[in-house]
């Protein structure tokens, strides 16, 4: 994810070794065109953890990244414009994937991703998810459900409309075919 703000830019990605996956952030100074430092946000639990990215009005970073099916991990960085420090850890959700954020012009942060249900027969589903500023993560709505159950991929993406009180969305969906040994849908 790569977010330009100001004089800055700040890009995120997850990172393997041989010790695991790790979500990592740089930023460039435009000015200088000088890099800083590889900064370590925290691990991710495979190689389906990596980050969304996204810049509230005031300017700070917010970062969420991490689970395969698990609960997501979310930080926001200490100061506006900059990716070398991090607040806090904070854990929300549950059997949730791949992150997508935007910011509103109040500083909400409004996500989608995608749930997975193994309990529920493997069934899938894309949710909206909002974070008010100084309020926690809650889940809105369900905003489309796989037609089949098994794997389904959503693929989505988001962006403002031109009032920015639009949000447009846009999604590849990829399903296994109901029945098994079938083309996939």
């Amino acid at each position: 994810k790569i977010v330009t703000l100001g004089d800055r830019t700040h890009v995120a990605w997850l990172d393997a070794d041989a010790s695991g996956f790790w979500v990592r952030v740089r930023s460039l100074d435009r000015r200088t065109g000088e890099w800083a430092p590889v900064v370590t946000v925290g691990p991710a639990m495979d190689n389906h953890g990596g980050p969304a990215l996204v810049p509230d009005p005031a300017g700070y970073l917010h970062i969420i990244y991490f689970p395969h099916h698990r609960p997501f991990h979310y930080r926001r960085s200490l100061r506006p414009n900059d990716s070398s420090e991090w607040g806090p850890e904070v854990i929300f959700g549950e059997s949730l994937s791949y992150p997508v954020v935007l910011c509103a012009p109040d500083g909400t942060l409004v996500m989608t991703c995608r749930r997975y249900y193994e309990a529920n027969d493997r069934l899938n589903e894309m949710e909206l998810w909002r974070k008010p500023p100084d309020a926690d993560w809650r889940r809105e709505r369900v905003v489309m459900r796989s037609r089949h159950l098994d794997y389904v991929h959503f693929q989505e993406s988001t962006a403002w409309g031109p009032d920015h009180r639009t949000i447009h969305l846009s999604c590849r969906i990829y399903e296994t075919h109901p029945r098994k040994g079938g083309t996939p849908i």
